[in-house]
Order: structure tokens, then sequence, then C-alpha cells
């Protein structure tokens, strides 16, 4: 079907926002071929007037982002107050994930990034991720002009995925010349040091006719691993743990621990049950000898503050590396008709630490009385004491740490026309072709089967020589068999590692196809003006596929290996973190919509203006079927300076192809409190699975605002609008307490091993859940000369703040709200967001001078309301205020082409607060999402423009 085709232009920032964004616009334009009458809002297909557009819209010129935040601009992006919540590149793969290091995913209201659509010149773009995510980074950042964010659900408008709203990074097409940029930059600690190059290049040719553009963009960001480097508010180990083995109160801990393994390993029991066994809680160093183990204190089954235990530890932010490429040419065939063909190649790749292979959360070694490894004198008091075997814990730190490495490329191609065809009537069409392709490698991940093969080692008697029991057997799982001695830090032999440890891979391919078409004009003329319609037509097709190599489709049983935990049986995949199941999907959508705005009044008392817009679209889904999506607005102007809007939508996201068709994925770790065991905290194996039944969600969404704009003070704009967004039938998995108490003592969803702990729960996608959130945005903005004052130059003031009232998921009848839950990531099902966050800056800028200041503040909150902590817990975390500062210097050489910059963030080194959000894994001392992990840090550049 075909949908707005056409770029979304403006020719500033006040086109499309009623209040107008003080920040200047400089990106160059030569306003060639556009003319200012053409301007579409984005949003809408019919309003050219932003001032009249009832959806709010959120302008942000790209000098102000990179101003502020001078790395990576899509990262600034998600510092705006409608983004807390999203991932970002410098939080993303530091808490265990895979699958998203370095991904900036941008999620308006915290409804998650798959609920918000990514648009590049009004066009889609295609996914980066099976959950139909768009990474940001893939946009072309040298030639941005601004970014356009529609707070408000805009289906009707560009269809599916636009419940939360969309955001349009808006290129400048037109640009003519050339730009450079150069920067570097680094920590006050001396590390997360980055580089950034970019080359932008525009002209036009055939006397104007034609229009060529090129760019390209470098950005290299050093992670910080697992040298905290004096961050003491990380390196205390903080997380947040169950306070006693029995208890499912919580405490916020430093110092946590495993709280039964050791780099060399724990003894935890002896069998069989009923013998006495004296090295029980003893520990091997590194010489195989053994000690006593101290524990630490509030010890769960899992974890523990303080004692010998091994401490975890993982990265605090992924590297990576960024590189960007884009080629458009635009050539009018005749007056009036213009062909573009576009090109683009990104490539992302991110490096980062995960957690350790060790403590195979209820899965101990099973050492027997005959291990060729075992020391005489343990030997001699085993037999003594009748000990046929004992089960042991070990962190296995000299395996090496976990190295996830993933590379993103994405490929995106797009020939369209725009043209006139006689009086108001234009047309677009266009089609586009885009590849996204993801590959993840895990270093250093261990097969399981092998390594509990390898532990059972024993003295081939004909030959003296160590060998695997299975092999002495002549067992078929003993074939290469390499035995392994565990007893000891470093005791482990290169060649037993080998056999043990593996490299495996992920990878996927997404697959875009986009045709659409769209005709707009004037239908007739009303005494207040023109009415306005577009029609048009989009045909989607989107299709993935994952592969992750033939060890990952099957189920491990450790059939003929001795000592194999019963916990690790039938379980899927091969490895300790095992890739994803391969599978693949695909869906299409014929869709088609009709848009009308009309003036209905004008210059009459009360109604300076009264205007209304309206849309409805139609699509069909192979997915989900035929679906309705719409939006009725309209904007009242009682005098000059003041404006009311409104706007009410229904909006729709059909399920993705991941919550269709993944299969059985297991997400080791996870903790829960287990009713069966006197809600004791455990640890356990998720395995989520798709659901071929899903239906499409639905939402319903209101906004409510007034825009001022005092004739009486000139350059003052302000701005309040009130959201109100209630998705229906949303696609969650059961939360892991839900299928337990929906279990009972037994179901299909629930493993339990033979001693009746937890194993594994399965959640199953469904539409079982609401979600819903409220509340308010707030701008100001003021923008003036200072020529009143002596000084040849401009100020810029500018405000942005959101009020969120309520955001909360309902699942079951139960009501999570998550407002002030600011330990709580997105992992967790939606994520934890402040009461109030906001963000203020203050620009004066001259011919020769630059002061930018913005100061960001994120509100107080609390721990994660909906679980139980012990009653001396203080749960309250504070809120923070964070100063970037940017100068800048044009000295006259040059002819004022070239700009030296420097710019610092986060100025006053403001530590996050504690607010761990879990130690299962690896313990996060606090919210990567929400706060500065990195500290102060400094940047300087400089910009040639010719």
């Amino acid at each position: 079907m075909m949908t707005l085709a056409w770029a979304v232009f403006a020719t500033g920032a006040n086109a499309q926002e009623a209040a107008d964004p003080p920040a200047p616009v400089s990106v160059k334009d030569d306003g060639a071929s556009v003319a200012d009458a053409d301007i579409i809002v984005t949003g809408s297909r019919t309003i050219t007037d932003g001032a009249n557009a009832p959806t709010p819209v959120t302008v942000v010129s790209s000098e102000q982002l990179t101003t502020a935040t001078p790395g990576n601009l899509a990262e600034a992006v998600g510092q705006l107050p409608a983004f807390r919540g999203s991932t970002k590149a410098s939080s993303a793969g530091s808490a265990g994930t895979t699958l998203g290091a370095a991904a900036n995913l941008l999620s308006l209201r915290a409804l998650s990034p798959f609920r918000t659509l990514i648009l590049l010149d009004g066009r889609r773009i295609v996914p980066t991720q099976m959950t139909g995510a768009v990474d940001a980074n893939m946009i072309p950042q040298g030639l941005l002009k601004r970014v356009d964010v529609v707070t408000g659900g805009a289906s009707a408008a560009y269809g599916s995925d636009a419940v939360a709203g969309a955001v349009n990074f808006v290129l400048d097409t037109r640009y003519t010349g050339l730009k450079l940029n150069l920067q570097g930059g680094l920590s006050s600690r001396g590390d997360a040091g980055n580089m950034k190059a970019s080359v932008t290049a525009g002209t036009s040719f055939a006397d104007g006719r034609g229009h060529v553009l090129f760019s390209a963009d470098y950005f290299d960001q050093n992670g910080i691993d697992l040298d905290y480097n004096g961050r003491k508010w990380a390196e205390a180990g903080w997380g947040v743990i169950g306070s006693s083995l029995t208890s499912p109160e919580l405490i916020v801990a430093p110092n946590v621990r495993d709280a039964t393994a050791t780099a060399g390993g724990v003894i935890t029991a002896c069998q069989p049950a009923g013998v006495t066994c004296p090295i029980a809680r003893t520990q091997f160093l590194p010489d195989g000898s053994l000690v006593p183990y101290t524990q630490g204190v509030n010890v769960s089954s899992s974890t523990m503050s303080g004692g010998d235990g091994s401490i975890r530890r993982a990265n605090l932010i992924a590297g990576y590396r960024l590189k960007s490429f884009f080629g458009r040419v635009s050539y009018d065939i005749a007056d009036g008709h213009t062909v573009f063909v576009e090109g683009g190649y990104n490539h992302l790749r991110a490096h980062y630490f995960g957690f350790n292979s060790g403590q195979f959360l209820g899965s101990p070694e099973t050492i027997f009385a005959d291990n060729a490894y075992l020391s005489q004198s343990l030997r001699d008091t085993m037999a003594a004491n009748g000990i046929q075997s004992f089960s042991m814990n070990r962190s296995n730190f000299d395996f090496g740490d976990m190295e996830f490495t993933n590379n993103t490329r994405t490929r995106r191609f797009v020939a369209g026309i725009d043209g006139e065809l006689g009086g108001s009537w234009k047309y677009s069409l266009y089609g586009s072709y885009g590849r996204s392709t993801f590959d993840l490698l895990t270093s250093n991940n261990p097969r399981i089967e092998n390594l509990y093969n390898a532990i059972d080692a024993v003295v081939d008697p004909v030959s003296g020589r160590i060998v695997c029991r299975s092999t002495l057997l002549g067992l078929p799982v003993g074939q290469g068999c390499v035995p392994i001695n565990t007893f000891g830090d470093g005791a482990p032999s290169a060649e037993a590692l080998n056999y043990v440890l593996r490299t495996t891979y992920l990878n996927y391919d997404i697959d875009q196809l986009v045709v659409a078409g769209t005709v707009r004009g004037s239908l007739f003329t009303l005494p207040a003006g023109d009415v306005n319609i577009a029609m048009g037509l989009e045909y989607r097709r989107e299709t993935a596929e994952q592969t992750s190599g033939p060890d990952n489709d099957g189920i491990r049983t450790g059939a003929g290996i001795r000592g194999y935990p019963a916990a690790q049986r039938n379980q899927p995949g091969a490895y300790f973190s095992s890739p994803a199941a391969g599978y693949s999907g695909d869906f299409s959508v014929r869709e088609g919509f009709v848009e009308i705005s009309a003036p209905i009044l004008r210059d009459t008392p009360f109604f300076q203006a009264l205007d209304v817009n309206g849309a409805v679209r139609y699509a069909d889904y192979s997915s989900v079927g035929g679906v309705v999506t719409w939006k009725a607005g309209a904007i009242w102007a009682p005098v000059e300076d003041i404006k009311f809007r409104v706007t009410r939508s229904r909006d729709i996201r059909a399920p993705s192809i991941q919550e269709r068709f993944q299969p059985q994925t297991p997400v080791i770790g996870q903790p829960v409190n287990d009713p069966l065991n006197g809600g004791a905290r455990v640890t356990v194996t998720q395995v989520n699975q798709g659901n071929l039944n899903l239906s499409e969600e639905k939402a319903d969404s209101l906004t409510l605002g007034v825009v001022l704009r005092p004739s009486f003070l000139p350059g003052l704009t302000a701005s309040i609008d009130y959201f109100n967004i209630k998705v229906k039938d949303v696609i969650a998995a059961p939360t892991r307490e839900a299928v337990l108490a929906a279990c009972g003592t037994s179901c299909p969803q629930v493993i339990r091993n033979p001693d009746g702990s937890l194993n594994s729960i399965i959640t199953l996608q469904s539409n079982l859940a609401q979600l819903r959130t409220k509340g308010e945005d707030y701008e100001l903005g003021y923008t003036t000369d200072t020529s009143g004052i002596g000084l040849n130059g401009r100020v810029n003031l500018r405000l942005l703040a959101t009020h969120t009232r309520t955001l909360n998921i309902v699942q079951n009848g139960v009501v999570l709200e998550r407002v002030g839950d600011l330990n709580v990531v997105t992992s967790q099902s939606i994520p934890g967001v402040a009461k109030w966050s906001g963000q203020f800056s203050a620009e004066y800028r001259s011919e020769r001078f630059k002061l930018f200041i913005q100061e960001r503040y994120i509100g107080p909150g609390h721990l994660d309301r909906s679980q139980r902590y012990v009653a001396t817990q203080d749960t309250s975390i504070p809120a923070r205020f964070y100063t970037d500062v940017t100068v800048g210097y044009t000295p006259p050489t040059l002819g004022g082409r070239m700009e030296f910059y420097f710019t610092v963030n986060n100025l006053f080194d403001k530590d996050p607060p504690i607010a761990p959000n879990g130690a299962t894994i690896q313990p996060r001392a606090s919210n990567g999402m929400l706060y500065d992990f990195i500290g102060r840090a400094y940047t300087g550049g400089v910009k040639l423009t010719f």
C-alpha cells in the first residue's frame, strides 16, 4: 500500500512545533528545489503548518544534539525526557544481554522500542532486531538536519508500530558544500576514550536540475571492561540479593559474591545422603589443597555479601565501532517532476564481557571417589567416611571470561519520484529494499556435555593414563574426550580447555521491501481556507531467518555421562550460553489510507482559527488479518497568542516475527521466589517461546494541549500537552511469578529437578496484558538577540520536561506500576522511569564564540516496589543532576569556516545512585539506562565548512 513517500522537510524547527525550539538550525540549506509551501508536518500527510498540527511534535536540530552530546548523535536523542527508558549504546551489553550491545533503541514513553516507529525522511527503515526494533545508530549522522518526535499515536499516518509515537530523522537532502569534523574524547579517569570523524559533501549539477550527496561517519567508543578505574560505586559490588536461604525478602548489599562457589571450587555436600561429611564447606586452593570456606552474610541459594565466594564482575559499558556511508542523487526530469535514488550502508561492531561460565546455577560438579585428580589424603578421608562422591561448585575463572562480539550491518536502497499533477495536486512514489544482518560470536563458551564428561576422569588400569570414564568404557560420548582437573584455580590444562570451550555463533537476516505511493492536494475551498486531502497505498513485506549451528537445535540429555546434573537434562541447546535455535518467519501487509484537514473558522470573535484533521487507515496483514486505525484532531485558537489542541487515535502493533515464530529459547539465571520452597529466592532458566496465534495490540491515545506564544514577549513559546495511552491485548510473556502461581504443585510449564527444586519455567508469548501511561510534556523556549546589552549575538533558552503520572502493565488483574521503580531495566518487562525528568539548555552564540550549558534531571524514586525488602532497607533512590558544557570558537582565519569546540559532559563527575537491578548473573550497582556510568568526560574537536 502507499504511504508518505516525500521527504518530510521544514525550513526551521518551528515548521513543525507550535512551540518553536529556540536552538538555531544551522545545517546549510541552499533552498534549491523545495518550496517552503511544500513542507509536510511529521505525523500528518496534509498539514503544512506545524502551528496547525493537533498532534504534538517536538523538533530538535542536529546541531543542538551534537553540541550537547558530541559523540553519538543517536545517544543524544535518547537523553530527551520523553525517551527515558531507552536502551543506549553506553548501557547495552552491560547486564548479561547479547542481542543489543551498543544499540541505541529509542523508546518513547518507555513503552519499548518496538512500539516506537523510527523513520528516515518519513520512510520506514529495515528493523535491526527480530523484535522489529530499529537501532538509531543506523542513521547517517553527518547529513542529519533535525529530529522530529511525534509524541502520540501515529498508526493512521504510518501504520503498525507507532503506538507510542514516531521519530523522524530528517536529512538535509539539498545540502551544498563540504563539511569535515574530527574529534576525540576521554573520561577524567583516562578510559572510555572515543574518536569521531565525518565528511559530508553535496553539490548541484546540470544547471541545478540535479543534486548529489555523500556522507561518511566513523565513531569508535572504548568500553569500560573489568577495571573500573577507581569508580568506587562500581567497585563496591552492590547488588539486590536474598536476605537469607529461606526468606523471600531482599536486601541491597555491597561486595556481592557467589554463595557456594570459588575460583578453585567449594565442596558443598557428600553422597550418599546421611554420611558424615568432614570436607563440606572447604575450598580448593591453587595448589589443590583444601582449606575451610568462609561464608559471608545474607546468604541465599546463589549469592551472599562478603565471605570467600567468587566476585561477580562484568564490563560497565560495551566498546563499539560505528561506520556509516550514505549517498543520494536526485534529478529534475521535467519541471515539477524529480526522480531520486539513495543508498546507505552501516556497520556497528560491539565487544564486551558477559557473565562468567562458572556457578552453574544449581548444576554442581559431582566428583566420584575414583577421580584421578584427587589427592591421596582426600581419597583417604572419603574412604574413611564412606563417601562415594561429593558435590562441588566452581566459578571457572581459569576458563576465561566469556566474550561477546556482535556485528550489525544494514544496507538500504530507495528509488522514487516526486511530482506535481497540476494545481495543488502532488504525487509521490517510491520503493525501498533493506537488509539487516546480525551476527554474534561468543568465545570461551563451555559445551555442557563436554565439561561434565571431562570432569569424570579416571585412571586407565592398562596404560596408567588419566582418561575420561566414558572413553574407558568405549561409549560414543567418550570419543575425543580430554579429562579435566578442576581442583584449584589454574588446574585445567590447555588441552582440556580446548575440548570444553567453544566459540559459538548466532546469525539472523531481516529483509524489508516497501512499495508506496501518495497523492495529495486541495479538494475545495471553504471561507476559512483550503480543505486538503491525502490518499495513499503501501505494500510491505518482511522476512527473517535466524541460524545458530546444529548444536543448538537439539536437547541435551547427558546420556552416558556419570554425574551429569539433573538440572542440565532435557535443556535446549548445547552450551552454557546457548544461542537461540534457528527459525524463520515472514509477514506482508497491504494498506490504504485517507487523511483530510479542514479549516473551519478564521478571524472571528473567539475563533482566530479552528481547524480539524482526521485520518483512517485499513491494513490487511498476512499474520493477523484486517485492522483499522484512525485519528481525529482539532486545534482552536481563540486569540492569536494561545492555541488549544486535541487528538484522539486508535493505533495498532502487529506481532513481530520473533513473537510469532521464536522456538524455545533459554535465558539462564533468572530470579524468582519459589512458593513450594517457603518463598525462597532461587534462580531458574526461563524458556521463552513464540506463539503463532497472536493477535494485534490495540492502543487508544488521547492528547490535550495548549500552546502559548505571547505577542507582548516576542521569542517566547510554551506548551503543555497531556497524554494518555492505553494498550490492550499487549503481547508479552507471563512473569515467572505468574506461571508459578497458576501452576500450583505441578504443570507442564514448570520443570523441577528430582529433589523438587526449580529447574526452568516456560513462558509463552500471549495477548495477556495491558499497558497504560499518562502524564504531561512541558516545553518552554525563548530566543532573543543580545544587542540591547552590548553583545552581538543571540541567547537561546529551552526547557523540556516530562511528568509521568502512570506507567503500568496489568497481567491477570495484577497491576505492576513502574513510575519511580528506578532500578528496573528493560529485561524486566517495561522499565522504571522517574516521575519527573527534564532537560534545560542555555546557549549564547555570536559570530566567533559559542557557550552552551545543559542540565539534565532525573527525579527521585525507589527500588522495585513489586519486591519485598527487609524492614531496615532504605529503598529510596535520590535524584540526579548532570551538567554538560560546550564552548566553541571560530577564528577569523579561513573566512570563518573553521570552528574549534570543547565539551565536558557530567561536569561535576556525579556518580550514579546505588540502584541495583539484580545479582543473579552480574551485580549491577545502578541502572545504565537512566544514569551515567562513565563520569566526567572531555571531548574536543574541529569542524571545517566549505
